[in-house]
């Protein structure tokens, strides 16, 4: 650790001590993650871990926010974690902004470097990429993810008098707009109830309609989509699919909004306040719905990335067209015909259907993919052990849904391990699950796997920092064992 430093108000878990530890090289000690103070002066994380309080208290007058956040108390670890515009809309398995600043900060990724999550999410990564001066190149299959990792940044190129304004001129559009033509209303009928899709409809008119930039018309789409499951007729605190009798009212729907939007615009217009305060310059970035396993997703060219940071899919653990579906049918972002083929795309789906079983079955008694022989043996006793009792169509697939787990990320670690430079960084964070096969507890060593996959594409493991078990990753998820790991990799010089 650097000399005179001061750690923030909550106390750090070991994992946390060990990336401070990691992070400490970093040329520009502002930067740094978990230290709020270097000498006596304050880094960013001083102001971000102070965010929340200054939106909440408005952060009005003509202080500039970096004197105001001397006054304020240091801020909740769970507020911490929701500096700027990271806290704009719920998603599920999302990891912290912290975690994943060390990380770049150990790649000294900054002004000019090029940084890649290929499993990009809610943004995390790409946001804090541009905070540094670095390009980020998000990718996710998920549409929804893709525009919110695209507007966490984006609201944040604005000025906050932009923001406020087009806050206002949406607001005052949802009392005129007409009743928009909602996509895929066939299917939405289903899921709503006619109040309740009105209101949704008028508020997409409005959004459509009012005199605002376009960053900001996806923040009100934002701010709708974050409460469609709760106003839907799907029971919103289970997993899967199941209906339920009655939602609330549209006219509380339209409420809700309005004091989200509010609340959003608020976010943003201190966060822009505060970047601009730090001098903090945002390039620009590339954030895609595309496929990590298709190489025109990445950047053109080998060894052109100076990390890789993500936080992958867990194998089979939470399925993300279903949890998002509502909201991506509402936006128009994908027609309900595609469903099918956007779950069968996602890398760690729970569903397939007979043939494609079958093929994999196939696949996996030959190794067809020559996965490490530790991945295909311990998948093959899955099965085995599963054939010797009768059980369930979920039981019965997941032999065939890991073989294929494991040959995407085998793919997308081979994309990362050409795109790296020679030395550079891929992190990923990930965590062990267990199953039950033939009546026995069994441990799906992911981390282990993922390691000797990565090995066998040309990547030396560093590290394995071991996290304990992050409850906000998998909510959820009964059959998770608290084992996740940050699995540090350096490319080497041929692959």
């Amino acid at each position: 650790m650097r000399d005179a430093t001061q750690q923030p108000g909550y106390p750090l878990q070991a994992f946390e001590v060990r990336l401070a530890e990691l992070e400490t090289s970093a040329v520009d000690a502002r930067r740094l993650a978990f230290t709020v103070r270097v000498g006596g002066e304050p880094t960013h994380q001083f102001y971000f871990d102070r965010f929340a309080k200054l939106v909440r208290d408005g952060a009005s007058g003509g202080r500039a926010l970096v004197e105001l956040a001397v006054d304020v108390r240091d801020g909740h670890r769970g507020e911490a974690h929701n500096y700027l515009t990271h806290g704009l809309h719920s998603y599920k398995g999302k990891f912290f902004p912290q975690l994943v600043r060390s990380l770049l900060n150990h790649a000294e990724a900054g002004p000019g470097s090029v940084v890649v999550d290929p499993f990009v999410g809610s943004g995390t990564t790409t946001l804090e990429a541009a905070l540094l001066g670095a390009t980020g190149v998000g990718i996710d299959r998920n549409p929804l993810a893709a525009v919110i990792a695209r507007t966490k940044l984006d609201v944040l190129r604005l000025t906050a008098g932009e923001v406020l304004k087009a806050r206002d001129a949406i607001v005052a559009r949802v009392g005129a707009a007409a009743s928009q033509d909602l996509p895929n209303r066939e299917y939405l009928v289903r899921w709503f109830k006619p109040d309740v899709l009105e209101v949704v409809a008028r508020i997409l008119g409005a959004v459509d309609e009012a005199d605002a930039p376009r960053p900001m018309k996806d923040l009100a789409r934002l701010a709708l989509s974050n409460h469609l499951r709760a106003w839907s007729l799907q029971e919103p605190s289970q997993l899967r699919i199941f209906r339920r009798p009655d939602s609330p009212s549209g006219a509380a729907l339209l409420r809700r909004f309005c004091g989200q939007l509010d609340d959003f615009a608020a976010c943003a217009a201190i966060g822009v306040r505060l970047v601009e305060e730090l001098g903090i310059a945002l390039p620009e970035a590339r954030i895609s719905a595309g496929d990590s396993r298709d190489r025109t997703a990445w950047p053109d060219g080998a060894a052109t990335v100076d990390a890789v940071v993500t936080s992958p899919p867990y194998a089979t653990a939470l399925p993300y067209i279903d949890t998002d579906r509502l909201s991506i049918f509402c936006l128009g972002l994908a027609e309900v015909s595609t469903r099918s083929s956007l779950e069968w795309d996602m890398v760690g789906t729970r569903e397939i259907l007979t043939r494609p079983r079958r093929q994999l079955e196939q696949a996996l008694a030959e190794n067809a993919a020559s996965l490490p022989a530790v991945v295909v043996a311990d998948i093959r006793a899955i099965k085995a052990a599963n054939e010797r009792v009768e059980v369930g169509f979920r039981r019965r697939n997941l032999p065939a849904l890991l073989y294929r787990y494991f040959v995407d990320m085998q793919v997308v670690i081979e994309r990362a391990a050409r795109a790296l430079r020679r030395g550079g960084l891929l992190a990923m964070v990930v965590g062990d699950s267990h199953t039950v096969a033939g009546g026995e507890r069994m441990r799906i060593r992911t981390c282990d796997f993922l390691c000797a996959i990565a090995a066998d594409a040309g990547l030396d493991c560093l590290e394995r920092i071991p996290m304990g078990g992050q409850a906000s990753y998998l909510p959820h998820q009964r059959n998770g064992i608290p084992h996740e790991e940050i699995l540090l990799f350096r490319r080497r010089s041929e692959v």
